[in-house]
């Protein structure tokens, strides 16, 4: 890919930060055991079977270490892949710049749609695969200390773990989901034309 079609494609992910007073925003919680944190997201598709949203990072959020050269911080800005009836969500993760740094599987249980907000609640084990290197499982030790907590059963954390290595698996194959496999920097706009069009969300 030229430099040129790169520079582009980096200026229309950084118009894609550009909201305007009507963006339509709704509340997610995030409950991983006795900690919830609220975030709020652009809401782009809402429909039964998908939803995406788009969420800046803010100044609040605490730098995170995802591998050795790749931190999640302020201004970041992750698209989400929502599946209703999946227990997994999927994240594009752009740093400060626009520079596309991987995808972020996210296992949970099917969220709760309600009209004010989503609740999503987290299965502890995600899946990190970045641009450069093979992908890998975060957080293993926490899934354990969950199941040591009485957070989850026993039954429940090795059914997790066994999803977690099939997502890795498919991640390692670049198998993603056909919703995600027509993403590109263009898409946010289209996305935002399409919902206002229809003027509901």
């Amino acid at each position: 890919m030229s430099l040129n079609i790169l520079k582009a494609r980096r200026f229309t992910l950084r118009e894609a930060r550009n909201f305007s007073k009507n963006t339509p925003y709704i509340e997610v919680e995030i409950c991983r055991g006795d900690d919830v944190q609220s975030f709020d997201q652009e809401i782009l598709k809402n429909d039964e079977d998908l939803k995406i949203t788009l969420q800046v990072l803010p100044t609040s959020f605490p730098p995170t270490r995802l591998d050795n050269s790749t931190v999640l911080g302020m201004g970041c800005l992750l698209i989400w892949y929502i599946f209703p009836r999946r227990w997994y969500e999927i994240g594009l993760f752009f740093d400060q710049r626009d520079v596309f740094l991987g995808h972020y599987i996210n296992l949970i249980r099917p969220p709760t749609f309600e009209v004010a907000k989503w609740v999503v609640e987290d299965l502890y084990l995600d899946v990190w695969a970045p641009v450069v290197g093979p992908p890998m499982l975060l957080d293993e030790n926490e899934l354990d200390e969950a199941v040591t907590r009485g957070k989850l059963s026993v039954e429940e954390a090795v059914e997790v773990r066994e999803l977690g290595h099939v997502l890795l698996t498919r991640a390692a194959k670049h198998h993603w989901p056909k919703p995600l496999q027509k993403w590109s920097p263009e898409l946010v706009s289209q996305l935002r034309l399409q919902r206002d069009l229809v003027g509901t969300v």
